[in-house]
C-alpha cells in the first residue's frame, strides 16, 4: 500500500470519527457516558481483537448508529465516507426495526442469515452487541433479558457461523452472567480450580508441542483455548445422561491447543 493510500484511509477514519462525535454530541448512554464511547468500543473491538483492518469496514463501525439515532443521511454518509461504508450502515440498521429496536427473534434470524448477510454487516453487528453485552448492568430487568435471548438465539450463532469463537464464547458468557448469577459463580469456581487451567500445565503442554514440531523441522503457532464458562455448563448438563459421569474431569475439550501450521500440506 502507497503511503498517499495511507494517508487517505487515515482520513477517511478521522471524518468518519469526526462525523459519528458531532453526530451524538449531547447524547449520553445509560451508564452516564457520551454516547460517542459505544462506537469507539466498536470500533477497538474490530480493529484491537478480531483484527480487523478494512477501512470501509471500520469506518461504518464509527458511525453505524448514526442514520438511527441523529439526523445524518444515508446520502450524507455516502457524500462524506463513500458508497461503501453508506452500504454497510445500512446493512447494520436494517437489523433493527423503524422505532430503534431490535426486531423479533425470528425476523433477526432471516436477517443475520450468513447467506443473506454481508459478513462485514455481521462482524459490525457483533461488536455493536458484544460491546452493549458488557454495559447491559445499566438496562432495566426487562430489557437485560430481551438482549439475553437474542444474544444467545441469533447473535451466538451468528459469531459461530462466521468463526469468530472468540466472540461467540464472550456472548455466550457475558449472557450466562446475567441469566443465572448463582450457577455463574459456580461453574466460574469450578473452572478455575481444575487443574488444566493453570497456567503452568498449559505452558508444558505448547513445550511439548514445540519440541515435537522441532523435531520434524516445522514451525507452527500453538494457540491455547479454554472452555467457555456456557460451554462447560452445557456440557456438564449433559453428562450425566451419557452414561459416564465424571463431572468436569470428564470433559476432554476443557482446554484445547490449536496448531496453526504455514501450509496444508505439513497437517
Amino acid at each position: 500500500m502507497t503511503s498517499e493510500r495511507k494517508n487517505a484511509d487515515y482520513a477517511n477514519l478521522s471524518h468518519a470519527f469526526v462525523l459519528a462525535d458531532r453526530a451524538h454530541a449531547g447524547t449520553m448512554r445509560k451508564s452516564g457516558e457520551a454516547y460517542i464511547t459505544h462506537p469507539v468500543a466498536v470500533f477497538n473491538l474490530l480493529y484491537n481483537q478480531m483484527g480487523i483492518r478494512e477501512i470501509n469496514t471500520l469506518a461504518a463501525s464509527l458511525v453505524h448508529d448514526v442514520t438511527e439515532d441523529t439526523p445524518v443521511t444515508p446520502e450524507q454518509i455516502a457524500t462524506e465516507l463513500g458508497h461503501e461504508v453508506a452500504k454497510l450502515v445500512d446493512g447494520v440498521s436494517k437489523i433493527r426495526s423503524q422505532n430503534g429496536q431490535s426486531t423479533d427473534i425470528e425476523t433477526l434470524h432471516k436477517l443475520t442469515g450468513a447467506s443473506f448477510l454481508d459478513p462485514r454487516v455481521g462482524i459490525i453487528k457483533l461488536a455493536d452487541r458484544l460491546h452493549n453485552m458488557t454495559t447491559l448492568e445499566h438496562m432495566p430487568a426487562s430489557s437485560q433479558i430481551k438482549k439475553i435471548k437474542e444474544t444467545l438465539n441469533v447473535y451466538v450463532p451468528l459469531a459461530e457461523s462466521l468463526g469468530l469463537w472468540e466472540i461467540k464464547t464472550q456472548l455466550e458468557d457475558l449472557a450466562f452472567y446475567y441469566l443465572y448469577p448463582e450457577e455463574y459463580k459456580k461453574i466460574e469456581a469450578l473452572s478455575q480450580a481444575d487443574p488444566r487451567a493453570n497456567a503452568v500445565f498449559q505452558a508444558s503442554w505448547c513445550q511439548e508441542l514445540k519440541n515435537l514440531l522441532a523435531n520434524h523441522q516445522l514451525e507452527a503457532e500453538i494457540e491455547v483455548r479454554k472452555l467457555g464458562l456456557w460451554a462447560l455448563r452445557q456440557k456438564l448438563k449433559k453428562a450425566p445422561t451419557s452414561g459416564n459421569y465424571k463431572g468436569i474431569e470428564g470433559i476432554n475439550d476443557f482446554i484445547s491447543l490449536r496448531i496453526i501450521l504455514p501450509k496444508v500440506a505439513y497437517c
